[in-house]
């Protein structure tokens, strides 16, 4: 069994991206099926890359939200507010 997108790796919501997840992690999930038969191989190759995507969103979720609930920091069109999986336009 693999999980993928917002049911495997829940964020914060100010980065609005965890429905948008799921759709690389299954491409993602599945050029690593396709270059490799053995599935639990397949699944090793994939996942420390989802792993490096989710860890930078907790990051920067977590500056979002430090910075618009605690810091009172936050200013309208922030570009350190412009979030994503990839990166704005990603």
């Amino acid at each position: 069994m693999c999980i993928i997108g917002e049911a495997a790796f829940a964020a914060r919501p100010h980065a609005a991206a965890g429905a948008a997840g799921a759709a690389p992690d299954a491409c993602a999930l599945a050029e690593a099926l396709s270059n490799n038969n053995d599935a639990l191989a397949a699944l090793a190759q994939w996942e420390p890359g989802q792993l490096d995507v989710e860890r930078q969103l907790l990051n920067s979720t977590h500056q979002i939200g430090h910075r618009s609930q605690v810091d009172g920091a936050s200013v309208a069109g922030d570009p350190a507010f412009i979030s994503g999986l990839h990166g704005p336009g990603v």
